[in-house]
């Protein structure tokens, strides 16, 4: 599904209120960096510590317009 929203619908010049209308409320809400980010996955394996997480991050402007974006994966054996 992420691979489709980034490939096919254009995330680059949505305004902060498109962006959320379109994704819902970002996972970092009240944050005051120009960074939105959406949690795709958190795979905690057998154990409560995360052993794996992919979140899609978005850079926003002064004036709240998204200027790009990038997938972050972590791996706790990486």
């Amino acid at each position: 599904m992420i691979d489709d929203l980034v490939k096919n619908h254009r995330l680059k010049g949505l305004t902060y209120k498109q962006l959320v209308d379109s994704l819902g409320e970002p996972a970092n809400f009240g944050d005051t960096t120009n960074i939105v980010s959406y949690e795709i996955i958190t795979d905690f394996g057998s154990d409560i510590d995360p052993v794996h997480t992919k979140t899609l991050v978005i850079q926003m402007n002064k004036d709240s317009v998204t200027t790009g974006f990038k997938i972050e994966e972590w791996n706790k054996d990486k």
